[in-house]
């Protein structure tokens, strides 16, 4: 949520006009939104051992040993969990990834790519209900930004919907 949010302002504040290309599930934003979420989450795996929404949580990911992981290994698991976890996005296939990694987690007890990686996600304190309200908030929070952010575009993209057929 906070990198979709980062996503539309930068695309807002250098004044783009709409272009279906933006749309998550489009080939373009792999390279404009997947590619840059998954290099912002390598670097903050790498260096701080966890993500701004992993940290509010009080979660952090270590490799099998307990230390950060290193660059690469970072790098490999946000590519996972973009492609597993995520479907990239695009809305046929992440409905289908998001059951798949849930599917997964309650059978073997752990994500894919924490299973091929050695990594694992460690709870650092308890998840109080204010971590829990905190983080909620933050959503809300996220999700009404990126409601303001897409206003101006809302005709063009009822346009695109309507001339592509998936209204």
């Amino acid at each position: 949520m906070m990198h979709m949010t980062l996503y539309l302002s930068v695309l807002r504040v250098s004044g783009l006009a709409f272009n279906p290309g933006f749309l998550p599930g489009s080939y373009e934003a792999l390279l404009y939104l997947c590619l840059p979420m998954v290099l912002v989450e390598t670097a903050f795996l790498g260096t701080l051992g966890t993500t701004p929404g992993k940290a509010m949580l009080g979660v952090s990911v270590r490799d099998y040993r307990g230390g950060r992981l290193s660059f690469p290994t970072a790098f490999r698991r946000s590519l996972f969990v973009m492609v597993l976890g995520l479907g990239c996005f695009a809305p046929s296939l992440m409905l289908l990834a998001l059951f798949f990694s849930w599917w997964w987690v309650r059978r073997f007890g752990f994500t894919p790519w924490d299973r091929k990686l050695g990594t694992t996600d460690v709870l650092n304190g308890p998840l109080t209900p204010r971590k829990v309200v905190m983080t909620l908030a933050l959503v809300i929070l996220c999700l009404q930004l990126i409601y303001v952010l897409l206003i101006p575009w809302l005709p063009e993209m009822e346009a695109y919907a309507a001339a592509s057929g998936q209204m």
